[in-house]
């Protein structure tokens, strides 16, 4: 999913447990239930007007979660 402004940031969710399997490129920052606080990401409804935010691809009840297999390095 994206944001429209600001930033214009990206995110991609990934399964529980993803993040910490994987070395990440440098930029890439990781929100995960590690040893930080509790961090909060806005997640867009899957229907009707949520600007600034919205999906670049909806998940669905087969696919929930972007593979974490598949990242650019």
């Amino acid at each position: 999913m994206c944001e429209g402004s600001g930033e214009r940031w990206v995110y991609f969710l990934l399964a529980p447990g993803a993040v910490a399997a994987y070395d990440w490129p440098l930029g890439v920052q990781r929100h995960s239930g590690g040893t930080r606080t509790v961090t909060y990401i806005g997640i867009p409804a899957l229907e009707g007007n949520t600007w600034p935010l919205r999906w670049y691809s909806v998940p669905t009840a087969t696919a929930p979660h972007v593979c974490a297999a598949v990242r650019v390095t």
